[in-house]
């Protein structure tokens, strides 16, 4: 088993990339940021997941780091002949480490199925903010939960003790998809995570902003949200919506949001669009 390996490190004044190793068939590239901030994006040597590929990335964010890491488009898993795609992402954070992950959508194509865990170990005082989006495929074309099998699932870990661990499994073949009660009509949707002690200025900051996305997102028609504090050191938000588009709208305000100088200091979205 080859592992990709990030690790961030917090030297005169900013966070700097000090170690990385590329696992086919992910790749990393580091694009300049900001002094404050340090990115990394994630691609992938064949456009997607095909054939059962498996990806295991180690991430460790040292002291006083300010990362992000962000995929350089949609991550399109295709077609396999039985072999389950899976992405294993698991993030080290020491002491006020400020990471972001926050990604396009994971599309799933006809007959794939892809199998994804996060797994996050922070220390007092780091704050995270973890972005799932999900697009049930290639919508445009007519293409909706033709998949075979979709499973997420999440841990976070605060000085050793599990906050949250969130699952999510979708078999659109075992499963009324259209139902109410599972998912309607909607075609796209995400799962906000953060992480990190309430009374910590970021976590109140973003916490703020989200409740005020969350909020004019759910005055749309065509746009489900829900946000709550699930306990001290949790915040979870979650949308859906019919359009990958209106959710693009989400992760704008949340890349505005994070530009500020107490944050990242450089808008992502406006980077990459």
């Amino acid at each position: 088993m080859e592992k990709s390996v990030i690790e961030f490190k917090y030297i005169n004044d900013q966070t700097v990339l000090t170690e990385q190793l590329s696992a086919r068939p992910l790749k990393i590239i580091n694009p300049k940021s900001s002094k404050k901030s340090c990115l990394c994006m994630l691609t992938n040597y064949g456009g997607g997941f095909v054939q059962g590929d498996v990806t295991y990335l180690d991430i460790a964010c040292k002291e006083q780091t300010t990362s992000v890491i962000s995929s350089q488009a949609n991550t399109r898993v295709y077609e396999s002949t039985g072999a389950t795609c899976s992405q294993y992402i698991d993030t080290i954070m020491e002491k006020n480490a400020f990471h972001v992950f926050i990604n396009d959508p994971l599309v799933m194509h006809h007959g794939s199925t892809f199998d994804q865990k996060f797994k996050y170990s922070m220390q007092q005082g780091s704050v995270l903010l973890l972005v799932d989006w999900f697009a049930a495929g290639r919508t445009d074309n007519g293409e909706q939960y033709d998949f075979r099998s979709y499973q997420s699932q999440t841990e976070i870990f605060m000085s050793d003790r599990l906050v949250i661990k969130d699952k999510f499994h979708l078999t659109p073949d075992q499963m009324d998809i259209s139902s109410p009660a599972v998912l309607a009509d909607h075609m796209s949707f995400m799962n906000i995570y953060l992480a990190g002690n309430q009374d910590l200025d970021r976590v109140e900051m973003i916490e703020n902003a989200l409740n005020t996305i969350q909020a004019e997102a759910g005055q749309t028609e065509n746009t489900y949200s829900s946000a709550q504090r699930i306990n001290e050191n949790t915040y979870v938000a979650r949308f859906s919506s019919p359009e990958v588009l209106s959710l693009r709208r989400v992760i704008s305000k949340i890349s505005e949001v994070l530009s500020s100088k107490e944050l990242l200091h450089f808008d992502l979205v406006e980077r990459k669009y």
